[in-house]
């Protein structure tokens, strides 16, 4: 694809490690969101969506080399009543543990994770590291 080349990116994923990732992220009890932007900048669902998020990952399933990298929101919000604040459950580390399993590279975003398809020459990115 020209614009690996031309942008300098190299892939740190396949489509079996896609597909396994994806495949165990599945399996979390919650309703995760989900958000994809592919090296040509574009996003999933679209930036002018109502929804930054969506929470069908089959939607994913596809054409994995495109993919720049995956935003995961791992908060889930529970209403407890109209007067009383809804209750957030973090499951960062269900995320975190699937992928440190799967062996994906990964940044810590303000409300979950980033899953990395590719990285970019000479850029560098704060990433997770697994202990």
């Amino acid at each position: 694809m020209k614009l690996i080349d031309s942008n300098g990116l190299f892939g740190v994923m396949n489509n079996t490690k896609w597909n396994n990732l994806l495949a165990a992220l599945s399996d979390i009890d919650e309703l995760l969101s989900y958000r994809v932007t592919y090296i040509d900048g574009s996003t999933w669902p679209e930036s002018d969506s109502s929804y930054q998020y969506t929470s069908e990952l089959a939607q994913i399933w596809g054409n994995f080399r495109a993919i720049h990298f995956i935003d995961i929101d791992a908060r889930i919000s529970h209403s407890r009543g109209v007067l009383l604040e809804p209750e957030v459950l973090d499951h960062r580390d269900k995320v975190i543990a699937i992928c440190k399993e799967q062996n994906a590279k990964i940044s810590l975003t303000e409300c979950g994770v980033r899953i990395w398809g590719y990285f970019q020459h000479g850029k560098d990115i704060e990433m997770y590291k697994y202990t």
